[in-house]
């Protein structure tokens, strides 16, 4: 079983089991230089900033660095997340957290393409709490490759936060992407 501590060990925990991810890094706001270089790397239209300390933290989205500099100057603690945001990407199928432990699934998604992992739980379109063989699983749009992600990965016993697109995307190019892990906060 996986035990993550924090946003931040979550972070740590997608990269280093190799699962698929928008572009995100742990930075310091005393590293100016190192703000820079996550920008120039990876350009895009949106970026959300994150608390990483806090469950349900602050979090905010900027459309450059000049942006989250302004942000980041406005917050207590020295060290953040800044991820490309995937609002502004085409396709998204569904957007939730899956927990599935032996054959028990639980999981909490929407279609719409305004949810967000904050608001999903206040209306959400699908909340299933079934076994793995039950046919409205089957039925829910982009769960067979959810569900292969999670065996190809043995992420089983732990809270995936995902986000599921027509087409590929993230640091790993795949269908699937892997926000958050969470057990233990």
């Amino acid at each position: 079983m996986i035990k993550v501590k924090n946003k931040e060990h979550s972070i740590n925990l997608i990269k280093q089991m190799g699962l698929n991810s928008m572009p995100q890094s742990v930075l310091d706001k005393t590293d100016p230089e190192g703000i820079e270089n996550f920008f120039k790397k990876n350009p895009a239209k949106e970026y959300v900033v994150r608390d990483i300390f806090s469950p349900m933290g602050k979090y905010k989205f900027v459309s450059g660095l000049e942006e989250c500099l302004e942000y980041v100057s406005t917050i207590k603690a020295d060290r953040f997340c800044v991820s490309v945001s995937f609002r502004t990407i085409p396709g998204r199928i569904l957007l939730g957290d899956i927990y599935v432990k032996d054959n028990m699934v639980s999981l909490s998604a929407s279609k719409d393409s305004s949810a967000n992992h904050r608001n999903i739980y206040d209306n959400p379109q699908i909340m299933l709490n079934c076994e793995l063989f039950d046919d409205r699983l089957w039925d829910v749009p982009g769960f067979e490759k959810l569900i292969d992600y999670i065996n190809r990965f043995n992420l089983y016993d732990i809270v995936v936060e995902f986000a599921i697109f027509s087409s590929k995307v993230g640091t790993k190019r795949e269908n699937v992407v892997i926000i958050e892990l969470r057990s233990d906060y």
